[in-house]
């Protein structure tokens, strides 16, 4: 496998097959990389905390290593940027605790959808149609990856 091309890929693949498809990148590392390769493996892949079991994003639509760096995105724009003085920080939570009553009333009677981008939409089709054809067997691991855009 080229390590350069399927090396950010890999946390779209099922979580058991990652430890032998990052085998199979180990062999294409650049001998510079051989240090985090290790690294890596100790912490992400044969991990005591951090297993590919948490953080593959095989069949998951919403794909993020940091779930809080979304909020805190939102929180910023409602707030007109970071680095708010307290004040006005207090009234910015006020108005997102409004926002949740309204989320909670939304979502109990199924009104509440997620916006995404048209670009968003049509990268989430083409990945789960690529997820779908390597479950039904028509993709093996490496095709799957090779297939991916990012």
């Amino acid at each position: 496998m080229n390590f350069k091309k399927l090396n950010f890929k890999v946390l779209f693949c099922i979580a058991d097959k990652i430890p032998s498809v990052f085998d199979s990148l180990r062999t294409s590392v650049p001998p510079i990389l051989e240090t985090l390769m290790d690294y890596m493996e100790r912490n992400w892949i044969q991990g005591r905390f951090w297993t590919p079991v948490h953080w593959s994003c095989f069949n998951l639509l919403l794909r993020t290593n940091n779930d809080c760096e979304g909020l805190h995105n939102d929180w910023n724009k409602l707030a007109g940027g970071p680095n708010l003085p307290f004040y006005k920080m207090t009234l910015v939570l006020e108005q997102l605790c409004q926002d949740v009553k309204l989320s909670q009333k939304l979502l109990s009677h199924e009104k509440f959808k997620a916006h995404r981008k048209k670009e968003t939409q049509l990268k989430n089709s083409i990945l789960f149609a690529l997820w779908t054809r390597y479950q039904d067997n028509e993709l093996s691991t490496v095709e799957l990856l090779e297939e991916i855009v990012l």
